[in-house]
């Protein structure tokens, strides 16, 4: 199962150990439905389990309360570090027609023929737009959208790209 970045901690808030959060969801509801959360240090790799006691929505951020951290010099240790949690793919609600980034990494890029082309392994955002990384031969990146990606089978695991192929047939 994928993980989903939920939030990001900027810095210990008050005397009692509560965080002050960044969200990094566009459902900052669903928070306070789970007990336990992962956070992530990207720079060391480390995670740690947390167990969520409070949650408040606090201006353009929220205050969470974990029962691990009880001050705010524990607290310190833990800035920028990433808020997660576990989550099947397809499990949670969309509308028709829309994907989670995290559900796509990991899945398989064929072409239309069914040649595998490779693997999503992160999605990239850049003033251009989305784009798939995907590594197979070599890493490659395909644009996100209808045009470039006209096939998603989230349920089986794979999309259809025929981009790869285009690009090197304009290199030629």
């Amino acid at each position: 199962m994928p993980l989903v970045r939920v939030g990001s901690i900027r810095r210990p808030h008050g005397v009692r150990g509560q965080l002050k959060c960044d969200y990094r969801t566009d459902h900052p509801e669903w928070l306070d439905q789970r007990s336990h959360y992962l956070i992530h240090d990207h720079r060391t790799g480390e995670v740690m389990q947390l167990t969520l006691t409070a949650i408040e929505h606090y201006h353009d951020c929220f205050l969470a309360s974990f029962a691990e951290i009880d001050s705010p010099e524990t607290g310190q240790q833990y800035n920028g570090w990433d808020i997660m949690y576990w989550v099947a793919r397809g499990a949670l609600p969309r509308e028709e027609g829309e994907v989670y980034f995290f559900e796509l990494e990991g899945m398989e890029v064929r072409t239309s023929s069914g040649a595998i082309v490779g693997t999503v392994v992160d999605i990239a955002e850049s003033g251009a737009g989305m784009f798939l990384e995907v590594q197979g031969e070599k890493l490659i990146l395909i644009p996100f959208n209808m045009e470039h990606v006209p096939e998603l089978y989230l349920e089986e695991g794979y999309l259809v790209s025929d981009y790869s192929q285009l690009a090197r047939d304009n290199m030629q």
